[in-house]
């Protein structure tokens, strides 16, 4: 009855932001068992879209789009206890996330027009934090088992980030182009 009920309610909140406008899309496809949650926030959003897919269980997902225009977010998780968050502010800005295994961690933050990010978390316990700020600026990113990375943007940067094995740090682009590969 309880998972009848938030179906109902998610329903309802999903028809609502479809009210408000009718080219804002918000989707929410879960399955499988307990405690998964989602949750989307948008305002002042056209043309927006949302898409969370979580298979699994104890998964988590947030998206908040705040006066974004054409800001698109796919997110997609398999597993188990994965989380996922994500904020827009801007124009033209999209975050793709595909999630597959078990303890991931995941936070984009994207401020300003024309960002794109393509993040990539395979086997378990990977923890990624992308922050892109300005514009312009676009990351692809693959990470396969128990690696940890905070990679920093600000303006014109375009970064192409892998990681395998188990891998740590944190990095600020300075330069237009990085392509980072570590493996163990």
């Amino acid at each position: 009855m309880k998972k009848y009920l938030t179906a109902i309610a998610i329903s309802v909140a999903m028809s609502l932001v479809h009210a408000a406008d009718p080219l804002d899309e918000a989707a929410i496809e879960q399955a499988a068992n307990d405690f998964d949650t989602a949750n989307t926030t948008t305002s002042q959003n056209l043309e927006d879209e949302i898409l969370i897919s979580q298979i699994g269980i104890d998964n988590f997902a947030r998206t908040d789009q705040l006066g974004t225009t054409n800001a698109n977010v796919a997110l997609t998780q398999m597993g188990n206890d994965n989380a996922a968050g994500t904020f827009q502010n801007g124009i033209n800005n999209t975050i793709v996330i595909t999630q597959q295994g078990n303890g991931n961690f995941l936070v984009v933050t994207q401020t300003g027009d024309a960002n794109a990010a393509t993040l990539n978390q395979t086997n378990d316990y990977n923890n990624f934090n992308l922050n892109q700020s300005g514009g312009a600026n676009s990351a692809t990113v693959t990470q396969t088992g128990n690696s940890s990375m905070t990679l920093n943007q600000t303006g014109s940067q375009s970064a192409d980030v892998t990681l395998q094995g188990t891998a740590q740090g944190s990095v600020t682009q300075l330069s237009p182009t990085l392509f980072l590969n570590i493996s163990n």
